[in-house]
């Protein structure tokens, strides 16, 4: 079974993305050009839409990547931890 098999959909997604920018690294370009680049493509998902992705979030990828390789890529499970009641009571106000 490859390592591919083990991975989310949204990490494989993100793995195509900056391998993109690493690929135009690899070509001579720099780190701002070849984000800014990929980040005007339209990269298609599993599921056939597009998307594009913003340089922020390329630039974030990347460094999870380099971090933990492809296992950074997957989506961090959002907290169901409560949040505070000065939280809920600001934002009742507007």
């Amino acid at each position: 079974m490859s390592d591919q098999a083990n991975h989310s959909g949204p990490a494989l997604l993100r793995f195509a993305v900056i391998s993109q920018v690493i690929a135009r690294i690899h070509g001579g370009e720099q780190l701002a050009e070849a984000v800014r680049a990929v980040a005007w493509i339209d990269h298609v998902q599993f599921d056939g839409t597009s998307q594009r992705v913003s340089e922020r979030s390329i630039r974030r990828w990347l460094a999870a990547y380099r971090a933990e390789g492809i296992s950074g890529l997957e989506p961090r499970k959002q907290s169901s931890a409560p949040r505070p009641k000065s939280f809920l009571q600001a934002s009742s106000t507007f």
